[in-house]
């Protein structure tokens, strides 16, 4: 008998035991958290080209015309024989003719950043273009979302019913100014403008190697110039859009 009890007690202790173990395995622990996500999103704005229809400045560029050169009574031009200088800007002769006129528009609003409209694109108008016109748009990207960007696409798309040949006639002249690294420990002060020309594809690869922080603003004075194969007196609409992308560079 008292075997048996013996026997008894230890298979209530095998089994409070094991009563232990399977509690322990099966505790179940919850851990709660709130994780947030940045966003991109990126603005372009128009703010101003060098020849307005009907007056315009009568600085383009760098070049500031003669003083006898009254706004309205000229248009920005480049030298046929050397279209571009050594240092990528154009090289602007006093114009005969006063025949062309750019105007630029912004597009549908976008985004905000510390107080000023940016738009989702711009709308360039070139009338009566001639061979080596060469007006100037002046444009500012900022980044509107929470994350560094940078930019990555530049789309040109002709209008209906413009000439879709006088875009195949322009050649590019750039001068990029970037903004600080406010993002950069210690803060970085702004790169060097970068001064370039080329074709779109060039444009476009010029503007990769810059980061954009939160509400940062990168400005571009873009140059078109028109190249020989330009018709007389064409005219055409293009719209610039910009595309940005998460861009976080360890330093500048």
């Amino acid at each position: 008998m008292k075997k048996i009890g013996l026997l008894t007690l230890a298979l209530i202790l095998t089994l409070g035991t094991l009563g232990v173990g399977y509690a322990k395995w099966t505790t179940t622990v919850t851990v709660a958290g709130t994780v947030n996500t940045g966003f991109v999103q990126v603005g372009i704005r128009d703010t101003g080209t060098s020849d307005p229809s009907p007056a315009g400045p009568p600085t383009v560029g760098g070049f500031t015309f003669p003083a006898n050169a009254s706004e309205g009574t000229i248009d920005p031009r480049v030298n046929p024989l050397a279209p571009i200088n050594a240092n990528g800007l154009p090289n602007f002769v006093t114009p005969d003719k006063n025949v062309g006129a750019t105007d630029s528009a912004n597009g549908e609003t976008k985004c905000i950043c510390t107080g000023t409209q940016y738009y989702a694109s711009v709308t360039e108008t070139v009338t009566n273009a001639y061979p080596f016109y060469a007006p100037t748009t002046h444009l500012a990207i900022a980044n509107c979302g929470s994350i560094p960007i940078k930019i990555d696409t530049v789309g040109v798309a002709v209008a209906p019913g413009s000439n879709a040949d006088l875009l195949g006639c322009i050649v590019y002249a750039w001068t990029i100014t970037p903004p600080p690294c406010t993002a950069c420990v210690p803060p970085a002060v702004a790169p060097a403008p970068v001064i370039g020309s080329g074709n779109l594809a060039a444009f476009i690869a010029a503007l990769d190697h810059f980061q954009i922080d939160q509400c940062g603003v990168l400005t571009i004075d873009l140059t078109e110039i028109f190249l020989e194969c330009t018709p007389q007196t064409a005219s055409g609409s293009f719209t610039i859009t910009i595309q940005g992308s998460q861009y976080n560079e360890v330093a500048q």
